[in-house]
């Protein structure tokens, strides 16, 4: 979800970069991130419990991508859920089923943007991730899962030299004082 406000206040410390810049150097991933953002290439199949291979297809492309360019994917996932974020889990759970009732309500009527309104329905769970693992096994890219939320994980790599930059879609590692990190790394790099 990230910070609120967080990367705008950044925005004078901050500039457009290429994965390219790390070449020869280690990338932490936000794996769930990536998951999310990988599910809107198969919303229709994840919202409805189809087998679909698309978001892992979509971060398997991004770390070729990456080693393209001469970066070497880590992935991370998150573990356990936090104890301490169980109100915040139920209140995304139910956003959650309010998106999919407001996105089959627009589909009923034709109207634009149901897509989109599903795609925030959509529950990433330890199957989609146990997924993306194997296809980690496969294409020998190392991967950790974090105790809890990745966004400590990913911080610790970064800041004890493990990987020497970070791979994100929210400012929640910047606080950890990650020294390096790339948000919202394109198709592009």
């Amino acid at each position: 979800m990230g910070i609120p406000s967080l990367l705008p206040f950044l925005d004078d410390a901050m500039e457009d970069a290429h994965i390219s810049r790390y070449t020869g150097k280690k990338a932490a991933i936000d794996g769930y991130a990536w998951l999310h953002k990988a599910a809107h290439t198969c919303v229709n199949e994840l919202a409805n419990g189809f087998h679909t291979t698309a978001h892992v297809d979509y971060c398997v492309n991004k770390f070729k991508l990456m080693r393209e360019n001469g970066v070497e994917p880590v992935l991370v996932l998150d573990g356990a859920a936090l104890p301490a974020k169980a109100a915040t889990e139920s209140s995304r759970r139910a956003s959650r089923d309010r998106h999919r009732r407001e996105a089959n309500e627009m589909l009923k009527s034709n109207a634009p943007g149901w897509r989109d309104e599903l795609a925030k329905a959509i529950d990433i769970t330890p199957e989609h991730a146990h997924q993306l693992i194997l296809a980690c096994r496969r294409h020998n890219i190392a991967y950790y899962v974090a105790p809890y939320e990745a966004d400590a994980q990913l911080a610790l790599l970064a800041t004890r030299g493990h990987v020497q930059l970070v791979v994100a879609e929210d400012s929640d590692m910047v606080p950890f004082g990650c020294p390096a990190v790339l948000f919202k790394m394109d198709g592009s790099g």
